[in-house]
């Protein structure tokens, strides 16, 4: 899924032209991670394509994944 949400480009929102990634968070606080020894320049070319609003959690993602699959026993056992 890392790999993945790095090489494919996320579909535009509302007519924009920039392209944007989903950022998938593995460990808790990855975003802030990945930016803390980028310069100004990078960290905001970094928020440009990886915008927090496309943030994907790994535990939302499997909550998710696991109701889609009719799963609730599994979803309702808490985040991790």
């Amino acid at each position: 899924m890392k790999s993945n949400s790095q090489r494919v480009w996320a579909p535009n929102i509302g007519g924009s032209q920039r392209r944007t990634h989903w950022f998938y968070e593995r460990v808790s606080g990855e975003y802030l991670i990945e930016q803390a020894y980028l310069t100004k320049t990078e960290k905001t070319k970094f928020q440009l394509e990886n915008p927090k609003t496309q943030l994907i959690e790994k535990t939302s993602l499997s909550k998710s994944e696991n109701s889609w699959l009719k799963k609730p026993d599994v979803v309702s056992k808490g985040a991790q």
